[in-house]
C-alpha cells in the first residue's frame, strides 16, 4: 500500500528540495606591503591634514626615492598597487615605484585608504585641536560630522577584506600588493586585523612597548593566508620598517598614539618603557 503523505509528511511524487550549500571559498596566500606617505610641511608643523591635498616636501620626496631604491635592491615586484587618492600618498607611490626601476601596474586611487575625516580639526595644529575637542577619540569629543575612530577602523577592515576577495578571485597565489596610505588609517587597519583576524604582533616588533605610529615611508609586510574554509591567518614579517632612511633622513623618535614622542635611542633593556614616556610632550 502506498504511503500516505499526510501521515509521513513526505510526498513521493514531489521532487526533493535542493539543499543549500555554502559558497566555495578560494584558498589564497599573498603578501601586503603597507606604506605611509612621505613627509609634508604639515607633518613638520604638526598640523592635522586629514583629507587636505598637501604635497610632499623636499624631505618627503627624498624619503620616497629612498624607499624605491631599497625596493630595487630587494628585487621586489608588485601584482597590484593601491594608494589613497590624496596628493601626498599618490606622490609617494609614484616616486617610490619610479625609483624602484621595475615594471609595475598602474597605481589604483582608492578613497577607502584616505586618512580619517576629522572635519573642522583639519588645518589646525594638534595642540589647537586638543584644546578645542580634547582627546577626539570619543563621540562626545569629535567635531560634528567627523568620522569616529571606530568607523575608520571598520572602513580599513572592509578595504582589507575586499582586497582578499579580489586577489583570491584573480588567482594570484604568492603575489605581493603595495598599499599606500596614512599613519592614522594604517594604525586603525592593524588594530582591526588584531581584533577581527587575530593578527599577533610579537614584542620584538614593538620596540616602543606598544603599537606606535608609522614614520613617513615606513613599511609593514603582512603574509595573508586564507583557507578553503574562509578563515584568514595573518602574520607580520616586519612592522613600520624604515631602515631605508639613513643619514639625515633617519628617524630619531617613535610617535605614539598619544602623539607623544619617544627617543629611539632611549628604548632598551636598561630603561623601561614607562620611564621613556615620563615627561614626554
Amino acid at each position: 500500500m502506498a504511503s500516505n503523505p499526510t501521515k509521513t509528511g513526505i510526498n513521493p511524487l514531489q521532487k526533493p528540495s535542493s539543499v543549500s550549500r555554502p559558497t566555495p571559498v578560494m584558498a589564497v596566500s599573498f603578501y601586503v606591503r603597507l606604506v605611509r606617505h612621505g613627509e609634508t610641511d604639515a607633518n613638520v608643523r604638526r598640523v592635522v591634514e586629514s583629507h587636505t591635498p598637501t604635497p610632499l616636501n623636499e624631505v618627503g620626496r627624498r624619503q620616497a626615492d629612498a624607499l624605491g631604491a631599497a625596493w630595487r635592491a630587494e628585487g621586489v615586484s608588485f601584482h597590484r598597487v593601491l594608494s589613497s587618492d590624496t596628493t601626498r600618498a599618490m606622490e609617494t607611490c609614484q616616486r617610490a615605484l619610479a625609483a624602484a626601476g621595475r615594471p609595475a601596474p598602474q597605481p589604483q586611487p582608492e578613497p577607502m585608504l584616505r586618512e580619517r575625516d576629522v572635519g573642522q580639526m583639519a588645518g589646525l595644529t594638534y595642540d589647537e585641536a586638543r584644546r578645542r575637542w580634547g582627546d577626539s577619540q570619543e563621540a562626545d569629543h569629535c567635531p560634528a560630522g567627523s568620522e569616529l575612530p571606530a568607523a575608520a577602523r571598520l572602513r580599513a577592515g572592509r578595504f582589507f577584506d575586499r582586497l582578499v576577495d579580489e586577489l583570491a578571485a584573480e588567482g594570484c597565489d604568492g603575489a605581493e600588493v603595495a598599499v599606500f596610505s596614512h599613519a592614522g588609517l594604517l594604525h586603525f587597519l592593524l588594530q582591526q586585523l588584531q581584533q577581527q583576524h587575530r593578527l599577533q604582533l610579537s614584542a620584538a616588533l614593538l620596540p616602543a612597548g606598544e603599537l606606535h605610529f608609522c614614520h613617513n615611508t615606513g613599511q609593514t609586510r603582512l603574509h595573508v593566508r586564507r583557507g578553503s574554509d574562509g578563515e584568514l591567518a595573518i602574520s607580520c614579517e616586519f612592522l613600520h620598517r624604515d631602515d631605508h632612511l639613513t643619514g639625515d633622513l633617519a628617524p630619531t623618535v617613535y610617535l605614539m598614539p598619544s602623539l607623544g614622542k619617544i627617543p629611539r635611542d632611549s628604548v632598551g633593556v636598561d630603561k623601561p618603557f614607562e620611564e621613556c614616556m615620563a615627561g614626554d610632550a
